[in-house]
């Protein structure tokens, strides 16, 4: 075995508490913040273990899938990086961003595959309509890969 794989296998022991062969969501998260200084949100590490796994798989993430598990946060933690200067850009002094703002993400983010019917779901979901649009309401929406545009 190589010695980077070696490595590999060490990280993932460090963190795999109960010796399970799993890391569980929290203990990722803390993992990744250590890779990749601050780190992403608890609620993106769980998304990424979902698209790892498929929604409702489980909330730990195996030794065998551990190199594609991170491959995914770190496919987040840089989208995440365009996302958030892009935000500041359209961001108005309260912070928040507008919805029609926020479609504007979607569809530039998602492109080709962006759903219209997707993003009204998420307005009608929405506490307040109207109201201003935080970076955290939309960061994991916009990094969750979209279903391919069926022809």
């Amino acid at each position: 075995m190589s010695s980077f794989l070696t490595q590999f296998g060490e990280v993932f022991d460090l963190y795999d508490d109960m010796m399970s062969g799993e890391i569980s969501c929290d203990a990722l998260s803390k993992m990744y913040g250590k890779l990749r200084p601050p780190g992403i949100r608890l609620a993106q590490v769980h998304a990424g273990i979902e698209t790892t796994y498929g929604k409702g798989m489980g909330d730990a993430l195996e030794r065998q899938d551990f190199e594609e598990g991170l491959m995914e946060l770190d496919r987040r933690y840089f989208l995440l990086q365009d996302l958030m200067w892009e935000f500041e850009i359209l961001c108005r002094p309260d912070g928040m961003i507008t919805e029609n703002d926020a479609k504007l993400l979607f569809t530039a983010t998602h492109e080709q595959n962006f759903s219209l019917i997707k993003y009204d779901q998420w307005l009608k979901n929405r506490r307040v309509r109207g109201t201003g649009v935080p970076f955290t309401e939309i960061d994991v929406l916009l990094c969750n890969k979209p279903p391919l545009m069926r022809l």
